[in-house]
């Protein structure tokens, strides 16, 4: 069995969505765990509970990304509208 040019195309495109989300998703953690450090003057210790909430949010992440087109369509108009309020004042 031969792969041709588009099992590659893909196949690589799955894996750039993968690693593109898990990227994502570890840069907004190491911000959360950045901020609480900053506020805490480097002296943090992560208790139990901060490290569920980051991964709450974190897994909040992964719902939203498999969600239908219709639904991430409105998520987006939402994010505009937000966006293009807080912009324009």
């Amino acid at each position: 069995m031969r792969c041709s040019a588009q099992d590659n195309i893909g196949w690589a495109n799955v894996t750039g969505q993968v690693t593109l989300v898990c990227g994502i998703d570890f840069t907004c953690a190491q911000m959360i765990t950045t901020a609480i450090a900053v506020n805490s003057d480097g002296a943090v210790i992560l208790s139990a509970g901060a490290t569920f909430g980051i991964l709450a949010i974190v897994s909040s992440h992964g719902i939203v990304y498999s969600a239908a087109t219709q639904v991430l369509a409105r998520l987006n108009l939402f994010y505009v509208l937000i966006t293009g309020e807080f912009v324009t004042l």
